[in-house]
């Protein structure tokens, strides 16, 4: 029963979770599979030393447990790259010798400036004027990542976790020209569209987001839960693999050796 394709172990700076205790949990859990992606995000403001890893270390430990647990649940290999126009060339030189089975390109700094630690939002700045700011971030680095093939974008509505608007949910019929040319994007170059369940903890999915990549031509969709913690593997996979049943997939997609799978929900 599904793959959580978004999965953070202590290689990420965030994350106090034991790998062998997450696969343990996600077998519990009835997972098919399990991706770990944790943290390369360079020159992070504040924390510019600190998301990084030793990747020789992460594959030798992922190893141990693919071998491990090779009869009971599917391990995967992954990175969660921070897209930032400057770090472009630094992270390719950092993965490149490494094979993932798996790549997320996800913006988590706009222009610099960061939402999870509040510094992203101003006084007085408009819902609107914030997430468009956020979106044309997120829809530049996509085009600017041309020669730097990963497989799906992360959390589009990255941005709602952390604001504190009276209605912080993000509304596709706020931005639908924008979301429009990141859904054409991302279809046009093979990127799937993850439903990041960490995100939907605070409130929901707007359904009409999934419709409409569905609606433009998007057939490759990932369920991650961006889980730190063991209580959080999976969480609501089960009611947000109907919603995208619901929307008119059929499947969802995981990635082995960077190449889509399909997994009937």
């Amino acid at each position: 029963m599904f793959y959580d394709m978004h999965v953070h172990s202590k290689f990420s700076t965030d994350s106090s979770l034991d790998m062998e205790e997450a696969v343990v949990k996600a077998i519990n859990l009835g997972l098919t599979g399990i991706a770990f992606t944790d943290h390369l995000d360079i020159d992070f403001t504040d924390y510019e030393d600190e998301f990084y890893y030793d990747f020789n270390e992460y594959f030798l430990l992922l190893n141990t447990l693919k071998d491990k647990y090779s009869s009971k649940i599917k391990i995967i290999s992954a990175v969660e790259i921070g897209m930032q126009p400057h770090v472009i060339q630094d992270t390719y030189n950092m993965i490149k010798n490494y094979k993932f089975d798996y790549i997320i390109g996800s913006t988590h700094l706009i222009n610099k400036r960061d939402p999870y630690c509040g510094k992203y939002f101003r006084t007085g700045e408009s819902k609107l004027d914030s997430y468009t700011e956020y979106l044309v971030e997120v829809y530049n680095n996509l085009k600017l990542y041309t020669d730097f093939k990963f497989n799906t974008m992360g959390h589009l509505d990255y941005i709602e976790r952390y604001a504190n608007f009276d209605d912080s949910m993000f509304y596709y019929s706020d931005f639908p020209a924008l979301v429009d040319e990141i859904f054409k994007y991302i279809i046009t170059k093979g990127i799937s569209f993850e439903i990041n369940t960490s995100t939907y903890l605070k409130q929901p999915l707007d359904t009409t987001l999934i419709k409409r990549y569905k609606e433009l031509g998007g057939e490759l969709i990932t369920l991650g839960s961006d889980a730190h913690s063991p209580d959080r593997i999976a969480c609501n996979f089960k009611i947000y693999a109907d919603i995208i049943k619901n929307c008119g997939f059929n499947y969802i997609n995981y990635f082995i050796n960077g190449n889509p799978q399909a997994e009937k929900i």
